[in-house]
């Protein structure tokens, strides 16, 4: 029971991931999946990257998931053991909620605490008496974590198979195949500029590295641009290139825009492999490849 409902929030999760978060399986672990969640926009831990980890009873969801933070962060109902004060995650708790809406919850908790149920008395009487004060420290450990929570995610996210055969995605390296990594505005503008004059579909991958999801894909996508030479594959790291990603509407990683003469023509959010070559396959049956230059 537990393994089918997990393995099925976790197809959900990939076709429709929620706003500025991640999640997915440790290795082949099932029963214990990794998260990330970008600080919300609207609240002083925007432009952080936090890692999130989720333990699935064996009665689950019958029993809610133990869900912890490894990375510090400073909030009235985050403790230093990364325990968060949820009531979603106790006795508020249904079977009839999933991972995606406790992620979507802890968004809303980090954008607006509760100080009257602190599991940290002492920053929630900042919050109450200086608020100003309290968003000021926020904001310093969340600058502060960023940078060690992206080494984090590097090093563990992922672990590295030993055999010839590895998929995994720790070290993936996105210059194999043909794909093109786009690290400004104009080089963008120059592959768009390029694949309008031979008449290329392109199919633009807006990642990141913190995104267990984008590692998942990774691989596959490095497959594809090998196997269709006559598309142009192109990737974006919205952590690099945020105002242009932004100008793109992104909500989650990844994101897959197919675009024909600087055109969209399709748009894919948090594909796996079969999602993703499904795409690309009705993409080029709706629109013909066109034949290399010379």
């Amino acid at each position: 029971m537990a393994s089918k409902r997990i393995l099925k929030e976790l197809k959900d999760l990939q076709k429709d991931p929620p706003s500025n978060c991640s999640a997915g399986p440790v290795a082949e672990d099932m029963f214990h999946w990794q998260a990330t969640i970008m600080g919300p926009p609207d609240s002083p831990y925007a432009g952080g990257v936090f890692l999130v980890s989720i333990h699935f009873p064996p009665d689950y969801p019958f029993k809610p998931p133990k869900v912890s933070f490894k990375t510090r962060v400073y909030h009235p109902n985050i403790n230093s053991n990364g325990s968060i004060c949820l009531d979603i995650l106790k006795e508020q708790w249904s079977p009839a909620l999933t991972v995606s809406k406790v992620l979507l919850s802890i968004c809303s908790l980090l954008t607006d605490p509760n100080p009257d149920d602190p599991l940290v008395p002492e920053i929630a009487h900042m919050y109450k008496t200086d608020k100003s004060k309290y968003e000021s420290t926020a904001r310093s450990w969340t600058q502060k974590n960023v940078r060690v929570c992206l080494s984090k995610l590097l090093m563990f996210s992922q672990p590295v198979k030993k055999n010839r055969d590895d998929d995994s995605v720790h070290n993936v390296d996105f210059s194999g195949g043909n794909v093109h990594l786009i690290t400004t505005k104009e080089s963008w503008d120059e592959k768009l500029a390029e694949a309008g004059r031979d008449g290329k579909i392109v199919i633009a991958n807006f990642s990141a590295t913190w995104c267990g999801p984008c590692k998942i894909v990774a691989p596959f996508y490095v497959e594809l641009s090998e196997k269709h030479p006559s598309l142009m594959f192109l990737l974006v790291d919205v952590d690099e290139l945020s105002d242009f990603s932004s100008t793109w509407d992104i909500k989650a990683t990844p994101t897959f825009f197919f675009l024909k003469n600087g055109e969209q023509i399709g748009k894919l959010v948090g594909a796996n492999k079969p999602e993703l070559q499904k795409k690309v396959t009705s993409i080029i049956d709706s629109v013909p490849e066109s034949p290399q230059r010379p």
